[in-house]
């Protein structure tokens, strides 16, 4: 009986090798290959970065002169906050790579009832690039600026308007408009160290003008024009 069975086991063995299963791998032309990149702290203290750390009300001014705050309750902070990114495979045998981390990220999220209106401005770690299967020094801190209206659904971009890499002060998500100025002068105003992002949405353009030192001195879409004037 044990005889029998040898043949039959050997089979087994040598069917199971030729089968093995690498994980890291697609199975067939559809799948997608995950990487995780593992674990990022911001390499700046976040409070030290953002000017709204003690501060929770940015008041703008409009085009008429009319003051509109915009009020924060208060920071969001996650400890470990799972990001992806999909990218084409480079050696063109999956659909693509899925690129996935842990982060620690610091949110400002600003919201104006009168004119309808939500600012966020974020601080994590992120891809700024295609990392071409790379997992070394491919993640970097990104102050991100995201606005839409809650009023008009035609004014929600999906991506942000504005994403720096301030590591290496790159921009990501770039247009033909994104632009830095050492020096600037906005509401007869001068800033220095300012990043300005412009995107085209839905027949028009979503544009902010981000300082290191006061935060976002600037916004403007369709509805609104507004221009800093101070933060409480």
């Amino acid at each position: 009986m044990i005889r029998n069975l040898l043949p039959l086991l050997l089979l087994l063995m040598v069917y199971s090798c030729q089968n093995s299963i690498d994980r890291n791998l697609p199975q067939n032309d559809e799948d997608i290959i995950d990487i995780d990149l593992g674990g990022f702290l911001l390499q700046q203290d976040a409070r030290q970065q953002s000017p709204y750390y003690f501060r929770n009300t940015i008041v703008f001014k409009n085009s008429q002169g009319q003051e509109q705050p915009f009020i924060m309750l208060q920071p969001l902070y996650t400890e470990q906050f799972r990001a992806q990114d999909i990218y084409p495979d480079p050696e063109g045998i999956a659909n693509g790579v899925n690129y996935k981390y842990t982060v620690e990220r610091y949110a400002y999220e600003f919201t104006c009832g009168p004119c309808g209106a939500k600012l966020l401005v974020e601080f994590v770690p992120a891809l700024c690039n295609d990392p071409m299967l790379k997992t070394e020094d491919v993640v970097a801190d990104h102050i991100r600026i995201s606005g839409f209206s809650f009023f008009d659904p035609n004014l929600r971009p999906p991506n942000p308007i504005l994403d720096v890499d301030v590591s290496n002060n790159v921009f990501c998500e770039k247009t033909e408009r994104s632009q830095y100025f050492q020096n600037i002068t906005i509401g007869g105003k001068e800033y220095q160290d300012v990043y300005f992002g412009a995107v085209p949405f839905a027949g028009t353009w979503i544009e902010v003008h981000y300082s290191k030192e006061y935060g976002i001195i600037a916004y403007k879409d369709k509805n609104v024009d507004l221009v800093l004037d101070r933060l409480e």
